[in-house]
């Protein structure tokens, strides 16, 4: 009986490390987010649409960004306000797209809301959404070389 009481006991305490170890690891520690790289730079993001990969090419001085669409080069201007190293608020200023005048009002009075959630040195991953859709959008944005 000593046995299996032994046993329970160092299987009880290997379950609970076990679970302090995946309770670490999932705990997203913002910390170590080097965000303030990415205020300016050159990104490229690839979306994948329902016809094909949609890449489009981002060049960004803190609180100016120039988007181009390189399948139309359709480019956008977009004013950037950091909240915080890795939390940003878009406004898209103009656009080179033809869009009918009420989507132009709508597009021009939306905030883009965006979070930096991870980085490395080579990209970063981020969260955007906006307060008139439930959409999400996570991607990942590359730093140009």
């Amino acid at each position: 009986m000593k046995i299996k009481e032994k046993f329970i006991t160092r299987l009880s305490l290997l379950v609970a490390m076990v679970m302090v170890l995946l309770v670490a690891a999932c705990t997203s520690d913002k910390s170590d987010r080097n965000c303030s790289q990415f205020r300016s730079g050159d990104f490229i993001i690839r979306i994948k649409g329902k016809q094909d990969m949609n890449t489009f090419l981002i060049s960004r001085k803190d609180s100016t960004q120039i988007e181009v669409n390189a399948l139309t080069n359709d480019t956008s201007w977009v004013s950037v306000r950091w909240i915080d190293d890795c939390n940003c608020e878009m406004r898209i200023l103009r656009t080179t797209k033809h869009l009918p005048d009420s989507i132009v009002q709508i597009r021009n009075a939306m905030i883009i809301k965006t979070e930096i959630v991870s980085t490395t040195r080579d990209y970063y991953l981020f969260r955007s959404k906006t307060d008139n859709s439930p959409i999400i959008l996570s991607d990942t944005a590359w730093v140009k070389k």
